[in-house]
């Protein structure tokens, strides 16, 4: 697969020469705080996120990157997420490309987990709706690795109605399908032209094989102001999640607030940064991974 890879990267840049003038530059930034309350054990948290977007001519390149932390009693738990996703659009509906993904989370600098995605991506897109097919892997520290197979969908109907959903299957390596971990995320949004806006998702995880499953649902409500020429998006969002094992039942709440600033065409941001639903937009490349997307962490 990692042979794959670079041949796909070096294709991309080998056609970057003769793409044409088209270009647009996105870039949002959000600091959001949160309250995070499980099984009558409560803990606070904040974060910071950075998504920029460029295309040039027919490459089209996305990062994002955040940086959250939880807090309780001087117990720290701290995540760490960057992706990486370079696209070449062959004509106007069709494009392909490599993806690069990095997930560490530290316990109290005792216990870590590190995740590493990468893979490759196709694309289509007309009237509004972009579709993506990827598949890949992800190599678990000391843990193994998965493959991973996964869907998305975004259709912004309107310049004010969006829906989307995903879904992705992991698979650890060597194992049959009644270990195959799905998660599946579906979501909404709407913006009105007087600048306030609703947002709402709904993601599923389970565990073949077992009675393992996580149920997030999250609401939200967002204004985005004018302030002295520049856009900032403020948000509040409530979510609640469940979870079930073969041992125990788990649940949650968690209320947010945050600041979203819009810098160029991130104007047409669908969601704030710092909530469930900005994350449930997002593609999680691993059903592992994605539980913590769900839970805004």
């Amino acid at each position: 697969m990692s042979k794959l890879v670079l041949a796909a990267a070096g294709g991309l840049f080998l056609a970057a020469p003769v793409l044409a003038q088209e270009s647009y530059q996105s870039t949002a930034i959000g600091l959001g705080f949160g309250q995070v309350s499980l099984q009558d054990e409560d803990a606070s948290g904040v974060s910071l996120d950075l998504e920029h977007g460029m295309r040039s001519g027919n490459l089209e390149l996305d990062l994002a990157l955040g940086v959250n932390q939880l807090s309780d009693d001087g117990d720290d738990a701290t995540h760490f997420g960057v992706d990486v996703t370079p696209t070449y659009w062959f004509t106007n509906s069709f494009g392909g490309g490599i993806y690069l993904a990095k997930d560490q989370i530290e316990f109290n600098d005792d216990f870590e987990i590190d995740a590493l995605s990468y893979g490759l991506e196709g694309k289509v897109t007309g009237n509004g709706i972009t579709g993506g097919l990827f598949f890949g892997e992800t190599d678990l520290e000391n843990a193994g690795t998965m493959n991973d197979v996964g869907l998305t969908v975004q259709a912004d109907l309107s310049h004010m109605f969006s829906l989307w959903g995903s879904h992705v299957r992991s698979r650890p390596d060597g194992a049959g399908a009644d270990s195959d971990v799905h998660s599946t995320t579906i979501g909404g949004s709407v913006l009105m032209d007087n600048g306030f806006g609703t947002f709402a998702s709904y993601q599923s995880m389970s565990v073949d094989g077992t009675t393992g499953s996580a149920n997030v649902a999250s609401l939200g409500l967002s204004y985005t102001a004018d302030l002295g020429g520049q856009g900032v998006m403020f948000s509040g969002e409530y979510a609640n999640a469940t979870g079930n094992s073969d041992f125990a039942f788990a649940d949650g709440d968690r209320l947010s607030l945050g600041a979203t600033i819009l810098l160029g065409d991130a104007q047409r941001k669908r969601v704030p940064a710092n909530s469930v639903a900005s994350s449930s937009l997002d593609v999680h490349r691993n059903g592992v991974t994605s539980l913590l997307g769900a839970t805004g962490f």
